[in-house]
């Protein structure tokens, strides 16, 4: 038997923030093809249904849902459509998220925080919308995409940049809502991990029963 069947996901349904295209589509379209039902959402109509006509380009038939990941009433109320009109989320990946190439001098504390809110806080509300579900159904995966930058930009850039590293910012605090989300959830078969630089999980993923 070929070792990738322990990964197949016919039957399991996958949300993906922020998937109408980049990364998140990447994503979306490999677990499609893994056989997972896939859910995606984005701000905007317009970039929902960007994301529906390449979705059904590639052959899969995606669901897609305007809803700010960063408004918690929103999300609450998405999900429980996704609920209704798909089924219960098995996955979800916080793929949504921003960074302003902007000077430190120059940034507004306004700006920050809006990287910040969709980069940490989202992915915390979208979580704890999802977990109940999960803990319903006795499974599930929480996968948040972290950096290596959060790791090695401080470290590695020059003394005299100008450019405000708020990207490490959010993505190292990832690594602690990942801690705190595994604390309470793995006893109910919900399973927190980290993609980390797109390279490797933490802790380390076990296929999707």
């Amino acid at each position: 038997m070929n070792v990738l069947d322990e990964f197949l996901l016919k039957g399991k349904i996958a949300l993906v923030t922020g998937a109408s295209y980049g990364i998140g589509f990447a994503i979306a379209s490999a677990y499609a093809n893994a056989g997972a039902t896939i859910v995606f959402n984005d701000i905007r109509q317009d970039l929902v249904e960007q994301g529906i006509a390449a979705y059904k380009e590639a052959g899969i038939a995606a669901h897609g849902y305007v809803f700010d990941v960063t408004d918690e009433d929103q999300v609450n109320t998405a999900i429980a459509r996704i609920t209704e009109e798909v089924g219960i989320i098995d996955i979800l990946v916080n793929n949504a998220g921003i960074i302003k190439r902007i000077p430190a001098l120059e940034m507004k504390a306004s700006e920050f925080r809006q990287v910040i809110d969709v980069d940490l806080n989202a992915p915390f509300i979208v979580s704890k919308a999802v977990a109940p579900g999960m803990i319903k159904k006795g499974h599930g995966k929480i996968i948040n995409i972290c950096s290596m930058m959060s790791e090695l930009a401080t470290a590695s850039a020059p003394a005299t940049s100008q450019l405000l590293k708020q990207l490490p910012c959010g993505k190292k605090a990832i690594l602690s809502i990942t801690l705190l989300l595994l604390k309470p959830l793995p006893a109910a078969g919900v399973h927190p991990r980290i993609l980390w630089g797109q390279q490797f999980f933490w802790p380390p993923m076990l296929p999707i029963s």
